[in-house]
């Protein structure tokens, strides 16, 4: 499990690369700017937070992935076949 402060640290700055530096300037500079950065800032700590962060459906929770069910099926099927 990766630290809390992984994406402050190591993910948002690869990812955004050269952008990070315009998008705090920008902030800094405009006031519409500055309320998306702050709505994209508190979802990434409110996400840093989570314990466990794998993104699931709910209904897929505890059950075969549907690609794996299908190919469990072709495959019966091709051994009855021949």
């Amino acid at each position: 499990m990766s630290a809390w402060h992984w994406y402050w640290t190591s993910a948002l700055p690869r990812a955004l690369g050269p952008a990070l530096p315009l998008a705090l300037a920008g902030a800094l500079l405009d006031q519409r700017a500055a309320q998306v950065v702050g709505v994209a800032a508190a979802y990434v700590a409110l996400y840093s937070n989570l314990p466990h962060k794998e993104a699931r459906p709910r209904a897929a929770r505890g059950r075969r992935p549907l690609r794996t069910a299908r190919g469990a099926a072709a495959a019966r099927a091709a051994g009855r076949r021949g």
